[in-house]
This record gives C-alpha cells, sequence and structure tokens, in this order.
C-alpha cells in the first residue's frame, strides 16, 4: 500500500517530514518524494511524500512520525495523508503540545476510513 502525504506551506516543511519520516527503521528506503504530473492550466505540481507501507507497524511507524513532527512544529500545519482508495485524512496541529494525543488522533482518522484499521501494535 502507497500513502501520499501533502503539506500545506512552503517546500521546507515536506523536506522536514521527510527527514522525520525517514529515520523510522521501519520507513527506511520506504520514502521518497514524489512529484505528481502538472495538469493542464495548472502552473506546477506540488511535490509530496510517497510512503510504501509493507506492514501494520510500518504504519504505525509512520502514524508515530508524523506525529511526532507535527508536535515539533512553531507554527499551526495541516498534513493530507491520501490512501491508495483516494481516501483521505486531514490533521491540523495548532501548536500542537501532546504527541500522544497527535499519535491517537491520526489513528482514529485512519480508523474511519474503509479496509483495515490500523493499530498501535506493531
Amino acid at each position: 500500500m502507497q500513502i501520499q502525504i501533502a503539506v500545506d506551506g512552503d517546500s521546507t516543511q515536506l523536506e522536514s517530514l521527510w527527514g522525520w519520516v525517514h529515520q523510522e527503521r521501519e520507513l527506511r528506503g520506504r520514502v521518497r518524494i514524489a512529484r505528481p504530473p502538472v495538469a493542464a492550466g495548472q502552473m506546477g505540481a506540488v511535490a509530496e511524500l510517497a510512503v510504501a507501507l509493507a506492514s501494520t507497524g510500518a504504519a504505525t511507524a509512520l502514524a508515530r512520525a508524523v506525529s511526532t513532527w507535527l508536535i515539533h512544529r512553531r507554527a499551526n500545519i495541516t498534513v493530507n495523508l491520501t490512501l491508495p482508495d483516494g481516501s483521505t485524512i486531514k490533521v491540523t496541529a495548532e501548536r500542537a503540545k501532546d504527541e500522544q494525543e497527535m499519535l491517537r488522533t491520526i489513528l482514529q482518522a485512519a480508523a474511519q476510513l474503509p479496509g483495515q484499521p490500523p493499530t498501535a501494535e506493531s
């Protein structure tokens, strides 16, 4: 399963998130920066992270990395995760402080999507 991750804001935010996600042992070699094709009439495409998830452990590692990264942002930020079926998880952090709460928010949003719900267990 591949998940696309977009971050509202400038490209440095996406690069910063890539650094956090790339450090997770379960995700090494499974994360790349993708540039979708430019649609007709658009000035350019927004870069995204493409993450290949092969296990529940990898999905949990991704949720943990994203939630930790959001906690360390000094400004309000929104992350959009797009699943293979086109469904999305939108997480907005307004100077979030509680890492465990942010992780629960991401996992609960993912559990509402069709298919097998992710868990916090690896």
